[in-house]
């Protein structure tokens, strides 16, 4: 679908377009008000957003996964208790139950309870072995290890993963796969996967200059070439913030900075990923922004801003195992604030 590919590349003008175009054809149907809304929430137009989805409520149109996951996106990123109460009721009564194990697992990760996001990836490897769904169990692994590898974890990741590209062998899966693996570490393995995408997919330009440069981009930070991960994604700059970089490539960027002592420019790139904090909704980099907005205002000597910047990442994650790394090193950094 056009709307869809717009979306990819970061024409939300275009995709919208296109969009309300597939819906004034298909009004009578669910999916084309998802796509849309996805759309409205990626481009942060929440008015018009709450609109659409009042018009499918009004047509009966609004009990069924895509909508019911599109509630549940807008009601994390407004901070929405009461409609993520009602869509926690859905999900433990729907009969689609891959949808309520991925909506489960995404609440997970944004508060950073570990233990229970595993727990919510094996059910929906579970539901995959009796439903042939295997690809939707694989982004389920790929999402749980991605989070983990940007919590710090390595081991578990890294094995994650692996389980995950053994079973999906699609371009998204592999591409996801070496962004994992990078991010955790295993610098070879990423490297065999993303070579091997390239040479299979030469003419694939979402392939090769967005997902291929993301991985680049993150290898050469983990290396300790912060100039290097900056000047990696320069072919994604185009598709910057389109659903296919998301508001990884920022985070990545952001991270470049940091690592090179420029802690403006890292608020820069931390301070966008909120900036979109729709096409985030379910991101793990949306939360872990804040942290890192705390480590750079205080690296820039404005404590103040630094200290309400942490103190909002951990009451976000009040509720987090414990022993996550990158938590463990947040609450040791916050205490020397006080």
């Amino acid at each position: 679908m056009l709307g869809i590919t717009y979306g990819e590349l970061g024409d939300y003008r275009n995709a919208e377009s296109e969009l309300r175009e597939a819906l004034r054809v298909g009004a009578d149907v669910p999916l084309p008000y998802a796509n849309l809304g996805m759309t409205l929430l990626a481009a942060n137009k929440f008015s018009e957003l709450h609109k659409l989805l009042g018009d499918a409520k009004s047509k009966g149109l609004d009990d069924n996964s895509p909508v019911h996951e599109l509630r549940f996106e807008v009601a994390l990123v407004t901070s929405d208790a009461a409609a993520l109460a009602d869509e926690q009721v859905w999900s433990q009564q729907t009969s689609d139950q891959m949808a309520a194990a991925i909506m489960q697992l995404e609440g997970e990760v944004e508060s950073g309870r570990r233990s229970d996001a595993q727990s919510s990836t094996n059910w929906a490897i579970k539901i995959a072995a009796r439903a042939n769904m295997r690809d939707a169990a694989a982004y389920a692994l790929l999402y749980e290890a991605w989070a983990e590898a940007l919590w710090g974890e390595t081991t578990e990741p890294i094995h994650t993963a692996q389980i995950a590209n053994d079973s999906c062998k699609s371009t998204q899966c592999r591409s996801f796969g070496a962004r994992i693996f990078a991010m955790a570490g295993a610098t070879d393995k990423s490297r065999q996967l993303s070579a091997g995408l390239t040479k299979s997919r030469p003419k694939d330009v979402l392939l090769n200059s967005v997902s291929v440069p993301l991985v680049q981009s993150l290898l050469a930070y983990k290396a300790g070439q912060g100039e290097l991960a900056l000047r990696a994604q320069d072919a994604l700059r185009p598709f910057d913030f389109g659903s296919i970089a998301g508001v990884t490539a920022a985070y990545i960027r952001g991270l470049a900075f940091e690592q090179l002592h420029k802690p403006q420019d890292a608020i820069k790139e931390f301070q966008s990923i909120l900036d979109h904090e729709g096409l985030g909704s379910v991101a793990p980099e949306r939360v872990l922004a804040y942290l890192q907005l705390g480590r750079c205002y205080v690296a820039s000597r404005n404590v103040e801003k630094g200290r309400a910047a942490y103190q909002h990442f951990l009451t976000l994650w009040k509720e987090a195992d414990p022993d996550i790394p990158i938590l463990k090193q947040a609450k040791a950094e916050y205490a020397k604030l006080q």
